[in-house]
């Protein structure tokens, strides 16, 4: 939970379906290389926080289709919120 940044490449695998990020997360830098299963990303904190992110320009890359959940609500891999 007290996670402020995580190196680019951490998480390089191709079994990586569901990830669990803190909402002391500061920035995402193309942390998910070749995560192409990747579909559910578990966030922390709130929508409007996901979308305050620092986040590199290809942070999402290798990610063709995902859900950012947050406490209150959902991000669509085309940027689609649902309020919980």
């Amino acid at each position: 939970n007290n996670v402020h940044s995580i190196g680019k490449s951490a998480f390089n695998s191709h079994k990586i379906q569901t990830i669990y990020l803190s909402d002391k997360l500061e920035s995402l830098n193309d942390i998910f290389y070749q995560c192409s299963k990747l579909k559910d990303i578990y966030y922390g904190g709130t929508v409007e926080q996901w979308n305050t992110l620092s986040k590199s320009a290809s942070w999402d890359s290798w990610l063709p289709e995902y859900t950012i959940h947050c406490i209150n609500g959902d991000v669509a891999t085309d940027g689609t919120i649902t309020y919980n």
